[in-house]
């Protein structure tokens, strides 16, 4: 009965035209639904009434096929209402800024702004994910009040002040300087490992705007290591999402 529901709506899905759908279909009827009851009634069982049993057997295996029928129409249905609502949430995005205001990076579904909260200290950024793999935290500095001055000034400092807390900090992909229009971004990864923690990848980050004279952003991605290709196409969106406010 599976099999002969699957055929028929193998046909009805197919780029036939009506005609040869509608004889197909009637030859599989015909065939499973009335020759192969009547040939086992009439030779094998050598009942008698074999017409009125071979249509009777017609009854339960309609009632099947509707209902069968009935339920994959449901369950597509509502296949493609969960891909739907999934498509929804990989569309969503959030734009979170800086506590001076002055930057904001955007965000998918899934990841909280804590920049205002107690836990994010001292941070003029602080965001996390749901699961607690990602975090992604950083200062704004205006650079004419810091000895420091240039990208690679602030990105060596980051790295030291990282590396002067952690077990093991090592260097995973070399520094790369990309330019996005109206920003220049510097990145470095580390990988590191502390006592308390397990083994996190580091993306260091420092985000130079065009249009902003004597401005940095200082931006650290924090991914769990088992966990870093899968977010890394999601870290690199967020960091080339800067935008000045």
């Amino acid at each position: 009965l599976y099999q002969l529901t699957m055929l028929i709506r193998f046909v009805i899905k197919s780029d036939w035209s009506i005609w040869k759908k509608i004889l197909w279909i009637s030859f599989l009827i015909i065939f499973n639904l009335l020759a192969i009851p009547y040939f086992y009634s009439k030779f094998i069982n050598q009942d008698r009434n074999i017409i009125i049993r071979s249509l009777a057997y017609l009854i339960p295996i309609m009632l099947f096929v509707v209902i069968y029928f009935q339920g994959l129409n449901y369950y597509y249905k509502e296949l493609k209402r969960i891909e739907d609502e999934k498509k929804a949430i990989e569309a969503e995005r959030y734009y979170f800024g800086t506590k001076d205001g002055v930057v904001s990076f955007m965000f998918r579904h899934g990841y909280v702004q804590k920049t205002n909260e107690p836990e994010s200290g001292e941070y003029d950024i602080y965001v996390i994910d749901e699961d607690e793999t990602v975090s992604v935290h950083g200062f704004t500095y205006e650079t004419e009040k810091y000895v420091e001055q240039t990208a690679d000034d602030f990105l060596n400092k980051a790295i030291n002040d990282i590396a002067a807390v952690k077990q093991e900090f090592n260097m995973y992909k070399d520094k790369e300087v990309l330019s996005f229009g109206d920003k220049v971004i510097t990145t470095v990864t580390y990988e590191g490992k502390d006592a308390s923690s397990d083994p996190c990848m580091y993306i260091i980050s420092i985000i130079d705007f065009n249009e902003k004279d004597n401005y940095l952003v200082y931006l650290v991605e924090v991914v769990t290591k088992n966990k870093y290709k899968e977010k890394l196409p999601i870290l690199e969106e967020i960091l080339q999402s800067a935008k000045l406010n």
